[in-house]
């Protein structure tokens, strides 16, 4: 079972990470199968799901790695990498399962989406603007 510092480790070598989290139930502190992650570049994001879309956890789960639903105009490099086959093995017993990730660009409340458009159309890298304190920060264990 991943940790949230587990899921950072895994994500962190491609790019500073704003936040990472993977999701729980608040009740039975089990994992939902997804996680977002948000760097601090289009290009951070777009590594990840090159590098991580796929990846075996060794606990019978590959992980599905896409670019946060809405922001997908922001970046087409991550789309494409994300649309692109993946190998994936199977578990004992059947199918593995997949499950979910989200890289996204995490830029803060002052930060409209027509500015990120404009930056991302011209190669350019915004400065966060003011962050908001993470919504979710459950403590337990991911699977």
């Amino acid at each position: 079972n991943w940790t949230d510092e587990d899921f950072n480790a895994h994500f962190s070598p491609f790019g500073q990470i704003v936040s990472a989290k993977i999701h729980i139930d608040p009740i039975t502190k089990a994992s939902k199968g997804f996680g977002f992650v948000s760097y601090a570049s289009p290009q951070a994001a777009t590594m990840a799901i090159k590098g991580m879309n796929g990846f075996d956890t060794k606990q019978g789960k590959f992980l599905k790695v896409t670019i946060k639903k809405g922001e997908e105009q922001y970046n087409p490099d991550a789309v494409q990498a994300q649309n692109l086959p993946v190998q994936t093995g199977s578990s004992i017993g059947g199918a593995a399962s997949i499950v979910g990730v989200q890289p996204t660009v995490a830029l803060g409340s002052a930060v409209t989406s027509q500015q990120l458009a404009s930056a991302a159309a011209q190669g350019k890298i915004l400065k966060p603007g003011q962050m908001e304190p993470p919504q979710l920060a459950l403590p337990g264990l991911g699977r």
